[in-house]
């Protein structure tokens, strides 16, 4: 699916879906979270945000321990073109933090 622009200053669907992951996220409700990033990683056309989607499902993934699914979303931010410094930094930080062992 391709991300849709509403009139203009509407922000894009793959925007809202991150939003949402985040507020969901900071609420600890892990599983609602997940549900919008996998929405925003499934929508994004931009590299800022497949990358931010794809870190924030990390960031799911590693809250439950689960670093089996967080690697490859992970890896992906960090091969990744156009990536804005600030997200291929924070994808180098998790990469660290997995290779580490969540230490």
């Amino acid at each position: 699916m391709a991300e849709r622009t509403g009139h203009a200053g509407a922000g894009t669907l793959t925007e809202t879906y991150l939003l949402m992951g985040n507020r969901y996220g900071q609420a600890n409700d892990i599983r609602s979270a997940r549900m919008y990033l996998q929405k925003a990683v499934a929508s994004a056309s931009k590299p800022e945000h497949a990358a931010a989607a794809r870190l924030g499902l990390s960031a799911c993934y590693l809250q439950e321990r689960n670093f089996k699914a967080a690697a490859p979303l992970v890896n992906s931010v960090a091969a990744m073109k156009g990536v804005p410094p600030q997200l291929m930094q924070a994808a180098q930080q998790m990469q660290a933090y997995i290779q580490a062992g969540g230490k």
